[in-house]
C-alpha cells in the first residue's frame, strides 16, 4: 500500500529533512545547497548520515582526485612549478599531466600544422599521420623537437623525414628519437618494429575515407573504436591505442564525442590504468567490478568534478569524459612515482 500510494522512502524523508534544516539554519539562503560537501550527502543521505565506511572511503577518494586536480591547476594557468607534484608532472607532462590536450605532444599535433587540426584532419595523409603519432611517435623528439613536421601527405614525405633525421634501424639513439617504448606505461617492445607498418597506415586511408562517408562525415565513437582495434587493419593499434585514437579524432570533429557511458564501458573492457584509478580511490570494489558498477562510478566521478571545479577551470582543462579517463590514469601513475603523494588516505 505504501508503495502504491507513493509515500516517500526513509532515505527520501531524510533527504527532505536535511534540506529543510540546512536552509533554515542558513536563514533561508538556498545557495548553501550548492556548496561542496552538501550535494553528495543529499544524494547519498542514508550512507552519509550513518557514517558508512564504504561511503566515507569513496568520499575520501573523490576528495583526493579533486585535490590532485587542484594541485596541478596552476600549471594549466601557465604558472611555474613549485611543489614536488608539480615538478614531477612538468618533468614529463605527456606521461604525468592529467590535462590531456594541454600536454606537449597533443599541443603539437593539434596545432595549425598538425594532422589533428580541424582544417587538416581530412587532408590526404592526415589519418595515417594521426595513427603514426598514436601508435609510434607519441612523446618522442620526432614530434616535440621544434620544426619537425607531424603531417605527412604520403609515405614519401615520411621517408624524407626519416632521412633528414638520419634514422638508422636498430641504432639505439635513432630508435629513441622516433619511438618511446613506455609512452603509455607498460613497455611495448613491438613499437620498435613500427617502421615496417607505415605503408599499411597510408594504405588504410581508403578504408577510413569509406567509413567517414558511410557515417555522413562523423563516425560514432564506439564504431570507430571497434574498427580501429583490428590489428589486421592497423598494426600496433590495440584496444588502448584505438581508444586514444578515437578520443583524439573526436576533438578534431571526425569522430563523435563519446557519452560518459561509452567511456565507462571501455574502461571496464580495457582493464588498464583508468580502472586502477577507480579502484585506488575506492570508487569501485576492485578490478573484477562489473561493467555496471564501473560505468556508474565513472559517471558519478564526472558529475562530482563538474559540481566541484569552477566552469572557468573546466573550460581551460577541457573537462569531459575523455579527460577524466585520462585523469584517472595519471592519478595512479603519480601515486606510484611520487612517494610523498599518498593519494587517498586509507
Amino acid at each position: 500500500l505504501r508503495k502504491w500510494l507513493g509515500f516517500p522512502t526513509t532515505s527520501e524523508l531524510l533527504s527532505a529533512y536535511f534540506v529543510l534544516h540546512l536552509v533554515d539554519v542558513c536563514g533561508g539562503n538556498l545557495n548553501v545547497l550548492l556548496l561542496r560537501g552538501v550535494w553528495r550527502p543529499y544524494k547519498e543521505i542514508k550512507a552519509a548520515s550513518s557514517s558508512s565506511s564504504k561511503y566515507l572511503d569513496r568520499q575520501s577518494g573523490l576528495n583526493a582526485i579533486v585535490d590532485f586536480l587542484c594541485d596541478l591547476l596552476p600549471l594549466a594557468h601557465g604558472e611555474e612549478p613549485t611543489t614536488a607534484i608539480q615538478q614531477l608532472v612538468t618533468s614529463d607532462a605527456d606521461r604525468f599531466s592529467p590535462f590531456r590536450n594541454l600536454a606537449p605532444t597533443r599541443s603539437v599535433v593539434m596545432g595549425s600544422e598538425g594532422p589533428y587540426h580541424p582544417a587538416n584532419v581530412r587532408k590526404p595523409g592526415a589519418f595515417a599521420s594521426c595513427v603514426i603519432n598514436r601508435a609510434l611517435t607519441f612523446n618522442t623528439p620526432a614530434v616535440k623537437s621544434h620544426g619537425n613536421p607531424t603531417l605527412f601527405s604520403n609515405e614519401g614525405e615520411w621517408e624524407a623525414f626519416k632521412v633528414a633525421r638520419n634514422f638508422v634501424n636498430n641504432e639505439p639513439q635513432s630508435m629513441a628519437y622516433f619511438f618511446n617504448m613506455t609512452c603509455y606505461g607498460t613497455a611495448q617492445g613491438t613499437r620498435y618494429n613500427g617502421m615496417r607498418d607505415i605503408d599499411v597506415y597510408f594504405a588504410a586511408e581508403g578504408d577510413w575515407n569509406k567509413l567517414l562517408l558511410d557515417c555522413g562525415g562523423k563516425v560514432p565513437f564506439t564504431r570507430f573504436f571497434k574498427w580501429a582495434k583490428q590489428q589486421s587493419r592497423l598494426p600496433q593499434v590495440g584496444m588502448l591505442t584505438a581508444f586514444l585514437l578515437a578520443a583524439d579524432l573526436s576533438y578534431s570533429g571526425v569522430v563523435e564525442p563519446p557519452s560518459t557511458e561509452e567511456v565507462g564501458v571501455i574502461i571496464h573492457k580495457n582493464h588498464l590504468g583508468s580502472l586502477s584509478g577507480l579502484v585506488d580511490t575506492g570508487q569501485v570494489s576492485g578490478k573484477d567490478a562489473s561493467q555496471e558498477e564501473v560505468v556508474r562510478a565513472f559517471q558519478e566521478l564526472l558529475e562530482y568534478l563538474q559540481e566541484t571545479i569552477t566552469q572557468e577551470d573546466q573550460d581551460l582543462i577541457g573537462l569531459d569524459a575523455i579527460m577524466v579517463e585520462h585523469l584517472l590514469c595519471k592519478f595512479q601513475r603519480v601515486r606510484r612515482e611520487l612517494p610523498s603523494f599518498k593519494g587517498k588516505a586509507r
